[in-house]
């Protein structure tokens, strides 16, 4: 795993790669250009790829893309809510 010391506000999100590979809930709210209230929320959820070291949440990225990927072909084009 290489160590990346990147500010939030420099974080591009177009070019998932140049971010860490264990995301803070702000980093992929700005990623996923979703509210990081709604993310808090998804770290619930089962199969939603969030670790939690006591009261801190970090999001894996690779596993961020594919469960949002999931939700797509889930969802398909119809503009549903994410299944929960």
């Amino acid at each position: 795993m290489r160590k990346v010391s990147m500010q939030v506000g420099q974080l591009d999100p177009t070019d998932w790669s140049t971010a860490p590979e264990l995301l803070t809930v702000k980093e992929a709210a700005i990623l996923s250009r979703v509210a990081a209230s709604q993310l808090y929320k998804l770290c619930h959820v089962d199969g939603f790829p969030a670790l939690r070291f006591g009261r801190v949440i970090r999001i894996h990225r690779d596993g961020f893309r594919r469960w949002l990927t999931s939700q797509f072909e889930y969802n398909g084009s119809n503009g549903k809510e994410v299944k929960q």
